[in-house]
């Protein structure tokens, strides 16, 4: 992985062990120096 990039996990993968090395030094005007982790979930699927 480099960074900048995106990961996206589904089903049972979602279960594996997975590390993300530390923010690289700098300054971005809009995101600061954070690192956004964003989850999304499935609730309440009809079947």
């Amino acid at each position: 992985m480099e960074h900048g990039d995106v990961v996206v996990w589904g089903g049972e993968s979602r279960l594996f062990y997975h590390g993300i090395q530390p923010l690289k030094a700098g300054f971005h005007p809009l995101t600061t120096d954070c690192r956004y982790n964003l989850t999304f979930r499935q609730a309440g699927k009809k079947e």
